[in-house]
């Protein structure tokens, strides 16, 4: 897919979403500290890129936990 069309789908897929739907999506994520949290937790690490986010519950979840986060979804210019 090229960059036009993506980008074209992109913004159509989330023009569509339902935000209520996200909502309770986010209300009902279990933030309970998980294996990759432990992972990460044992190894001392302290900020984590979260590459393809989407809306970014799990980096919520990750910041709850003490993370610093840097999420991304899709870049402006991506290929």
């Amino acid at each position: 897919m090229n960059h036009v069309k993506s980008k074209a789908f992109w913004e159509q897929s989330w023009e569509t979403i339902d935000p209520m739907r996200i909502s309770s999506y986010i209300q009902g994520f279990d933030t309970t500290q998980d294996a990759i949290i432990n992972f990460l937790k044992t190894r001392k690490v302290t900020h984590v890129c979260d590459a393809g986010c989407g809306c970014g519950v799990y980096s919520l979840k990750l910041a709850q936990h003490g993370f610093s986060i840097s999420g991304f979804d899709m870049a402006e210019n991506a290929v």
